[in-house]
């Protein structure tokens, strides 16, 4: 058992005791946060500047969605084979989470200026 305060970890293949506890990745941190955030915390100026966000996103995405690369992605993707819970926005195609917020962020990016 390591002395009080000292935790072991996992460096390469091999235990060794380190004084302080594994670092919590920034990813999860801003996660737990977002997941812990509530509509009711939201100032009211935060609340336009995500819905002009998100009907900016959808814009984009509407046009995005004509350009070729996103169809070529999009017709990839559909002959890799569909059926998840996830919806691509324009075409409606379903697939997995990851896969839909990929081809869905593909065509919000599509439209924005440099």
């Amino acid at each position: 058992m390591p002395a009080e305060g000292i935790e072991p970890t996992r460096s390469c293949d091999h235990w060794i005791l380190s004084p302080h506890p594994p670092k919590r990745l920034l990813s999860h941190v801003i996660a737990e946060w977002a997941y812990a955030l509530k509509y009711e915390d939201l100032s009211p100026a935060a609340i336009k500047a995500a819905k002009l966000f998100w009907f900016d996103s959808i814009g984009c995405a509407l046009g995005g969605s004509q350009q070729d690369d996103a169809r070529i992605l999009l017709k990839h993707y559909r002959a890799m084979g569909g059926n998840g819970k996830a919806t691509t926005f324009v075409s409606g195609f379903k697939t997995n989470p990851v896969d839909a917020s990929f081809l869905n962020g593909h065509m919000i990016r599509a439209m924005v200026l440099p």
